[in-house]
């Protein structure tokens, strides 16, 4: 949440648009650092998504998200789609696959490009969102 937002009154929005881009699933995971924790958690939750605070720590709410997907990899979960544009991601479990969304797709890391098998770049040029999928090497 801390990298791909598109602002409090556009977040609804795309939240549901990533929840499509995750076919549906039950297991959808967000986290900020405690103050965007704080400004989503309602919001998000009520469309299906588990938000988790980050705490306070600078990489908070990507270890847990990291945390999150190694637990999803072991319980057999093949396919992982990741809101952010952050390396640390690159870190995600080998066995499964990885499909990034982001808002700013030159703003992918070179490390999570190479680890990603899609990049989908989410536009909002006003409501709804829509996406494009680009080859990850090519961002």
């Amino acid at each position: 949440m801390d990298n791909v937002t598109a602002g409090v009154d556009a977040d609804h929005a795309l939240g549901k648009q990533i929840i499509e881009h995750c076919g549906g699933s039950n297991l959808l995971y967000a986290a900020g650092h405690r103050g965007t924790y704080r400004q989503h958690r309602l919001m998000l939750a009520a469309i299906g998504i588990t938000v988790i605070s980050g705490g306070l720590r600078s990489q908070g709410a990507d270890r847990q998200l990291l945390h999150y997907g190694h637990i999803l990899a072991r319980r057999g979960v093949s396919i992982l789609v990741v809101a952010s544009n952050d390396g640390a991601f690159a870190r995600l479990p080998v066995e499964t696959g990885v499909t990034v969304l982001t808002l700013t797709p030159g703003l992918v890391s070179k490390r999570l490009r190479t680890r990603a098998d899609a990049v989908v770049a989410l536009h909002h040029p006003g409501q709804p969102f829509w996406a494009t999928t680009t080859d990850p090497q090519g961002v």
